[in-house]
């Protein structure tokens, strides 16, 4: 089974550490071939993206994501967060 690695675009809204947006359902594709943008047989919605960081410092200490995956006619919730990967159909997502 092929993995593909990918990073959700669509377009966002900033608001400090804290980013919100809407569904989307295309990916960069990054492989040792180069970059490319598919189509993803599910849909996936950003509820509410969190980017902790040390004290003091702009380093990034962890990241959160609560989506929504659409998929078969249903909504699922999912959290994505460090070591906790979404694996859906053949993607993952970090």
């Amino acid at each position: 089974m092929n993995i593909r690695v990918c990073i959700i675009i669509s377009f966002f809204i900033q608001d400090n550490d804290r980013v919100v947006g809407a569904i989307c359902n295309r990916v960069i594709v990054q492989t040792n071939r180069g970059q490319s943008i598919m189509s993803l047989p599910f849909k996936v919605e950003l509820v509410k993206f969190t980017l902790p960081r040390y004290p003091g410092s702009m380093s990034p200490s962890s990241y959160e994501s609560d989506a929504i995956v659409h998929i078969d006619g249903k909504a699922r919730h999912e959290r994505i967060y460090m070591y906790n990967v979404l694996d859906m159909k053949g993607y993952r997502f970090f």
